[in-house]
C-alpha cells in the first residue's frame, strides 16, 4: 500500500475521543469497565481511543496510537506499510534531530525512539518532505531494536494529587499513545533521517550511522 504521508500519522479528520477516567489509590480505570477492558492491551496499558474519518492533512506532530503501536512490534516501513529495509548491518531507521545537529563524537547505541523503521525509497522520500526531517535527521542501521515501554501520561491517583505527567513508562502502566524502542549495535548513516525521540519507545543495539544506500 503506497501512502503519500507515513501511516502511522493521523489525518485532520481523526480525533481523539472521550473517555472518563476513574482514579483509585492503585490505578486509573475507564469508568466503563467493558470499555476499559477493550482498550488495555496485554501489558495493561490503557490505550488513547480515536474516532472520526480519514480526511483533511496529515497532522505530523501527532501519532495514530493504534497504527503506531501496530508498526513498533510487527516493524514494517513506518510510511508505506511495506517491509523495512533490512541489511546485515541491521534495520533501517529515519530519525528527526529535533534538538540541532549531534556533537562531534556522538554515539547512538541506546538511542530511544517512538519512530517505526523505514524502506529505503521512503527513507529518501520522507528525508524531504517530512516537515520533522527537513531541519535535520539521521540514518541509523540498528541489529536489535527492542520495546522498551510507552510514552504516555502517568495521572496522578486518588489521594495523591499532582500533576498529570508526560513521560516514558515500562509496561503495566497506563499509557497514552505510543510504544518506544532501545537500539542496539546501531551504525549513522550520513543522509536524511527523522528525529529520535516521540510513542512506543524502541531500543536500538548493534546501532550505526550509515550513508544512503546505493541504488
Amino acid at each position: 500500500m503506497t501512502r503519500a504521508a507515513p501511516y502511522v500519522i493521523p489525518w485532520a479528520g481523526e480525533t481523539i475521543l472521550p473517555m472518563p477516567l476513574l482514579s483509585t489509590r492503585s490505578d486509573v480505570f475507564c469508568d466503563d469497565a467493558r470499555a476499559d477492558r477493550r482498550h488495555r492491551d496485554d501489558d495493561g496499558v490503557l490505550w488513547e481511543v480515536w474516532g472520526g474519518h480519514q480526511t483533511g492533512p496529515r497532522v505530523y506532530t501527532l501519532f495514530h496510537p493504534v497504527h503506531q503501536r501496530e508498526a513498533m512490534r510487527a516493524l514494517p516501513c513506518a510510511t508505506c506499510g511495506r517491509p523495512a529495509d533490512r541489511k546485515a548491518a541491521g534495520m533501517l531507521w529515519l530519525l528527526p534531530l529535533l534538538d540541532g545537529p549531534p556533537a562531534e563524537g556522538t554515539t547512538w547505541e541506546g538511542v530511544q525512539t517512538t519512530i517505526p523503521p523505514s524502506c529505503v525509497p521512503c527513507a529518501d522520500r520522507v528525508a524531504t518532505g517530512c516537515p520533522w526531517m527537513r531541519d535535520g535527521h539521521v540514518r541509523l542501521r540498528a541489529r536489535i531494536a527492542e520495546q522498551v515501554g510507552v510514552h504516555g501520561t502517568l495521572y496522578s491517583r486518588a489521594e495523591q494529587p499532582g500533576p498529570d505527567l508526560d513521560l516514558t513508562l515500562p509496561p503495566r502502566r497506563e499509557g497514552r499513545s505510543c510504544v518506544v524502542a532501545r537500539g542496539h549495535h546501531a551504525q549513522p548513516r550520513p543522509r536524511g533521517d527523522h528525529g529520535a525521540g516521540p510513542a512506543q519507545p524502541q531500543r536500538f543495539s548493534h546501532c550505526g550511522h550509515h550513508p544512503p544506500d546505493n541504488r
